[in-house]
C-alpha cells in the first residue's frame, strides 16, 4: 500500500471509528437516560431534544402544576391563600427542581424556597407583564431560573401572581450525566483509536524508516556491502530507491578508485614522456658544453634538436593543462553562428599542406547548402578537427594514404566525418578510444607518441557544443571519426517559416493574377 493511501486511511479511521463509536455510545446513553426520565417524570421526551429545547422541557415538567393553578384561579381563587394547598403544589414541583411563589399586590404571601428566592426578589416580572399566561421568562444570575407566571384577581379584588420557578442549575441531572458520558466515550474511543493507529503507523512506516536510517549509517561508515529487503508498498519503493543509491554509490567509489589508479598511471606515463626528451635535451646540452659539437653545423644540429624536444614538451604540458581545464569546466566557449562551408573550407586549406608533406592525399566533400550556419566556438572546433586529421596522418602507414573530410546535413545538425585508409582500430579497442589516457598501442615507446588525451579532449569539446562524437573502424581498412554540431536554430526556423509563407502566398498571388487578367480582358 502506498504511503499516501496509508495516510488517507489513517485519517479516515481516525475520523470514522470515533464518530461511529461515539454515535453508538450516545444512542445507548440517550436511550437509557430517556427511559429513566420517562419513569421518573412520567412523560416521554427524547433527552437530546431536552438539551436542544430546554423551554419545552420546563413546560412539560411544570405543565400539570400550572394547569392546576389555572383551574383554582378561575374557580376557587381563595385556595391560593391557604398554605396547606400551596405546600401541596410546591411539593409536586420539588421533584421537578422547581418551587412556587405567590404574590398579592406587592407582598409575597408564599415562597417555596427562601434561599433561592433571595436572589429573585426584584427580578420577578410585575403583574400582567406577560402577554399570555404561561409564557416563560429567563432570569440570569448566580442561580439562573425559568419563570412561569399566572396573573389573577383575589376575591377582595387584589391583584395576584403565581410563579413557578424552575432552577436550571439543578434541572435534570440526567442531562449532565449524558454529556459526561458522551465526552467520556469520545475521549476513550479517540484514545484507543489513536494508540492503534500509532502502532500500525509505526510498524508500517517508522520501522522501515529506522531500517533506512541504519542503512544510511552503514553507508556513512563506508560499508556498501549489504542489501535492503523489498517491501510491497511505497516504503518499499523508497527501499528500492535507497538500494539503487547504495549501488550507485558503490559504483562511484569503485570509479573513484579506478580514477585514482588512472591518475597514478598518468603521472607515471607523463613522467616517462617528459623523462625521454629531458634526457635527450640534457645529453645534447652536455655535448655542446663538453665540446663534442665542435663545428658550427653540429652545434646548430644539437640546438635544433633541443628546441624540437622543448616544443614537444611544451605541447604535452599545454594539452594536459587544457584537459584539466575542460574537466573543471574552466574553458569558456565563445559560441557564435559560423558558416559551415566557409569555416571547414578554411580548416581543410589550413592543414592540407601538412597532409601532403607526409605523402598523403586529402579530399573534401561538402553537401551542405552554402547558407547553413552552426553555433560553435571556432577555435575549439578547429582544435578538434586538426586533432582528428593529425591522428589520421599519424596512423596511416600505407602507400597512397588518403584522408576524406565529408560534411552532410542531418536535420537540426551538421554531420562531419574524418576518414582514413590506415591500419584501423580493433573492435575490442573501439569503445574506449575516447577515454582519457587510452592508447591502442600499449607501448609508451611507440614512435607515434601522443599523450592519449587528444580524443578525450575532442569528446569533451563536442559534448559542450550539444553534439555527439563516435568512431567506426575496420582493421586494415581504415577509421572514421564522426561528430555533429547543432545548426543555428533561429535561422533554420526562420527559413522554414519563410518557405511556408511563400507556399501559402503563391496560390493567392496566382489567383489574384488570374483575376486581374480576366478583368483586363473584360
Amino acid at each position: 500500500m502506498k504511503l499516501r493511501s496509508k495516510l488517507v486511511m489513517a485519517v479516515i479511521i481516525l475520523f470514522i471509528i470515533p464518530v461511529i463509536s461515539t454515535l453508538a455510545g450516545v444512542a445507548f446513553v440517550t436511550h437509557y437516560q430517556s427511559t429513566i426520565m420517562q419513569i421518573e417524570y412520567g412523560f416521554n421526551m427524547d433527552i437530546l431534544e431536552s438539551v436542544v429545547n430546554p423551554i419545552k422541557l420546563v413546560d412539560m415538567l411544570t405543565k400539570s402544576s400550572f394547569t392546576e393553578i389555572e383551574r383554582y384561579t378561575a374557580n376557587e381563587v381563595e385556595k391560593l391563600n391557604e398554605h396547606e394547598f400551596l405546600d401541596e403544589i410546591n411539593g409536586k414541583l420539588d421533584s421537578s427542581y422547581a418551587f412556587l411563589v405567590v404574590r398579592k399586590e406587592n407582598n409575597y404571601i408564599y415562597i417555596g424556597d427562601g434561599e433561592v428566592f433571595t436572589n429573585l426578589d426584584s427580578a420577578l416580572p410585575i403583574y400582567a407583564s406577560n402577554v399570555n399566561d404561561g409564557d416563560m421568562t429567563y432570569i440570569s444570575g448566580n442561580h439562573p431560573c425559568m419563570v412561569k407566571q399566572k396573573d389573577f384577581l383575589f376575591a377582595d379584588g387584589g391583584r395576584g401572581s403565581a410563579f413557578i420557578v424552575v432552577q436550571m442549575d439543578d434541572l435534570l441531572p440526567h442531562i449532565k450525566t449524558l454529556l459526561f458520558g458522551v465526552v467520556l466515550i469520545v475521549v476513550v474511543v479517540t484514545f484507543i483509536t489513536t494508540i492503534m493507529l500509532i502502532i500500525w503507523m509505526y510498524r508500517s512506516i517508522l520501522s522501515p524508516i529506522n531500517t533506512l536510517s541504519m542503512a544510511a549509517n552503514r553507508i556513512s561508515n563506508g560499508d556498501y556491502d549489504f542489501s535492503l529487503s523489498d517491501k510491497k508498498n511505497q516504503i518499499g519503493s523508497i527501499f528500492d530507491d535507497f538500494e539503487n543509491m547504495r549501488i550507485q554509490l558503490k559504483e562511484l567509489i569503485e570509479k573513484q578508485t579506478l580514477y585514482e589508479k588512472e591518475s597514478r598511471e598518468l603521472i607515471s606515463n607523463i613522467s616517462h614522456d617528459l623523462k625521454t626528451p629531458l634526457s635527450s635535451i640534457k645529453g645534447y646540452a652536455e655535448g655542446i658544453l663538453d665540446g663534442v659539437a665542435a663545428t658550427p653545423d653540429r652545434q646548430e644540429k644539437y640546438l635544433r634538436t633541443i628546441y624540437t624536444k622543448a616544443v614537444a614538451m611544451t605541447a604535452l604540458v599545454d594539452e594536459l593543462s587544457l584537459y584539466s581545464k575542460i574537466e573543471g569546466n574552466e574553458v569558456p566557449l565563445d559560441k557564435k553562428p559560423v558558416n559551415v562551408d566557409q569555416y571547414f573550407t578554411e580548416c581543410v586549406e589550413g592543414i592540407i599542406l601538412d597532409v601532403e608533406i607526409n605523402g598523403m592525399r586529402m579530399n573534401y566533400i561538402n553537401t551542405v547548402e552554402k547558407d547553413v550556419n552552426v553555433i560553435m566556438d571556432h577555435e575549439q572546433i578547429r582544435r578538434v578537427f586538426n586533432n582528428l586529421v593529425s591522428n589520421a596522418v599519424k596512423y596511416v602507414e600505407v602507400e597512397n594514404g588518403q584522408i576524406l573530410v565529408r560534411i552532410d546535413d542531418e536535420g537540426d545538425f551538421v554531420h562531419i566525418a574524418v576518414a582514413d585508409n590506415g591500419k584501423g582500430i580493433a573492435e575490442d579497442d573501439l569503445p574506449y578510444i575516447f577515454d582519457r589516457f587510452y592508447r591502442t598501442d600499449a607501448s609508451r615507446n611507440s614512435k607515434k607518441g601522443g599523450s592519449g588525451l587528444g580524443l578525450s579532449i575532442a569528446k569533451k569539446i563536442i559534448e559542450k557544443h550539444d553534439g555527439k562524437i563516435w568512431a567506426t573502424s575496420m582493421v586494415n581498412v581504415g577509421t572514421t571519426i564522426h561528430f555533429t554540431l547543432p545548426k543555428q536554430r533561429l535561422l533554420y526556423k526562420e527559413k522554414e517559416e519563410k518557405s511556408l509563407r511563400m507556399k501559402t502566398i503563391y496560390p493567392i498571388l496566382k489567383v489574384t493574377t488570374a483575376m486581374r487578367g480576366k478583368h483586363m480582358d473584360d
